[in-house]
């Protein structure tokens, strides 16, 4: 996967997407980088990337539970409520997710969601129109839908809390559960 020649613009929930690209030793490019987002922003945002992607992104004046900036997009599809959690500063995180933002490969888009264990039918159904190769990962999860993934992890532990987190028992990461290379190959 190293020598990938145009490796894809991940547009992740969560820190899913940063995790992918130190995996596999990439420049980011997408904004969604050191963050997160709810479930609804998030189909929201990949519904209408382009136009979110163009518009402003404004400092919501307030601070996430352990002091980090949240940013919010505003246009005519809705407001998108984003938690900077790895970020000192609006202003730090606004010029990241701006440079981010013309990287971004259009035609090689992946969408990536840890969805967290057990989402209802009407969040499936919703991202199933995202309009990219995707992933959704979470648990009890129907078969009809081959962009689903039901992580073995949050079947064993429902309140697991990242993916990223390294298992208890040595074996890397909860993420590593699923073929990253075949998802980004598409």
């Amino acid at each position: 996967m190293n020598n990938y020649s145009r490796f894809p613009s991940i547009i992740s929930r969560d820190c899913c997407g940063g995790v992918l690209y130190k995996k596999y030793n990439q420049q980011y490019t997408s904004p969604t980088i050191g963050l997160y987002m709810s479930n609804k922003d998030f189909v929201n945002l990949c519904l209408h990337l382009e136009e979110y992607i163009e518009s402003p992104l404004f400092d919501s004046l307030e601070k996430g539970k352990n002091g980090y900036p949240i940013g919010l997009l505003k246009n005519e599809f809705g407001q998108i409520k984003i938690h900077f959690m790895h970020y000192a500063s609006f202003s730090e995180a606004r010029i990241k997710w701006q440079r981010r933002c013309n990287r971004i490969d259009y035609n090689n888009i992946r969408v990536v969601c840890d969805a967290k264990a057990n989402i209802d039918n009407e969040y499936i159904k919703l991202f199933a129109s995202i309009p990219y190769t995707k992933i959704l990962l979470s648990s009890n999860m129907p078969d009809e839908y081959i962009f689903c993934y039901n992580m073995k992890c949050y079947q064993l532990e429902p309140d697991l809390e990242s993916l990223v987190k390294r298992r208890p028992d040595g074996a890397g990461i909860y993420l590593d559960e699923v073929d990253w290379e075949l998802f980004l190959k598409g």
